[in-house]
């Protein structure tokens, strides 16, 4: 592990050598570098190794420096460390708990007081940001993104899991607690009415959704299929368009299947009037 580290301004530093986000190569992350520390920490302490804690330390100047060099960068109660040096304005909770972790690791192992100043930076500043990466009903990947997807959502709440074993500070346990309970709710789903139409435009369906899902709306006359349509959406309002159909009296169906495969069904009627004549 420590052959793979690179010099980054004396600092002992994980290089990442493929662009990413737009940014090019080498670029340092405060996951891989928190991650780093973590299991030199671990390894000094199972090994009685104390060149491994030496090494650990010799990574914190990663968390110290702002981009490209470092990950740091100002944030509201403190400090938030990047997933990317090379994309500075994003911000990525996952990554940025883990780093939180590797300091808290360090710190707490060998009383350093450089990753105590950094992790309590951070600590201040992540706390401060969960409820903008919790959409009420799932996680967000990046500050101001799009959802989770199922992998990122299940290693975000295990990392605040993590922290909240480490520090019980409420904002972490409790949105860990959120997010795990996020993983077992049905996507809620509404489709407000009344819906009408007039047959020679396309149907249009507004759709409701609380969480990412796979929805299908289905038009159905006398009991027949008549249009569907498949999409993904986030959560949040949209309108579904449907091709054109002929007047009288349908069924709208839609269902909503998240990413743990619950399945939400809402049914309305709708009515396709006969197209307006001129004259």
């Amino acid at each position: 592990m420590l052959a793979l580290g690179a010099s980054r301004d004396s600092s002992l530093a994980w290089e990442y050598a493929f662009p990413f986000g737009g940014g090019a190569a080498p670029w340092v992350s405060g996951l891989a570098q928190g991650t780093g520390i973590q299991a030199l920490t671990r390894g000094g302490a199972l090994l009685r190794e104390p060149r491994y804690l030496d090494a650990a330390r010799s990574a914190l100047g990663v968390f110290e420096a702002p981009p490209p060099l470092g990950v740091r960068v100002a944030a509201a109660g403190g400090s938030h460390y990047l997933i990317s040096s090379a994309t500075p304005g994003l911000r990525v909770l996952n990554g940025f708990l883990q780093a939180l972790v590797g300091l808290h690791d360090l710190e707490a192992a060998s009383g350093d007081a450089r990753a105590r100043r950094l992790f309590v930076a951070g600590d201040g500043a992540a706390r401060r940001s969960l409820p903008a990466f919790d959409t009420g009903a799932w996680s967000r990947y990046s500050l101001g993104g799009g959802e989770s997807d199922l992998g990122y959502h299940r290693l975000v709440r295990d990392f605040l899991r993590s922290l909240c074993e480490r520090t019980r500070r409420g904002a972490y346990c409790a949105t860990a607690a959120r997010f795990d309970g996020y993983l077992h709710e049905r996507a809620r789903l509404d489709v407000p009415g009344p819906l009408r139409a007039r047959a020679g435009a396309a149907v249009s369906v507004r759709v409701r959704l609380s969480k990412l899902s796979c929805v299908t709306v289905r038009l159905r006359r006398s009991g027949r299929v008549v249009r569907a349509v498949t999409l993904v959406l986030g959560g949040g309002a949209h309108r579904v368009r449907l091709g054109a159909a002929p007047p009288g009296s349908y069924t709208v169906e839609v269902q909503a299947r998240d990413l743990m495969e619950h399945r939400t069904r809402v049914s309305r009627t709708l009515l396709i009037t006969p197209a307006r004549t001129g004259g």
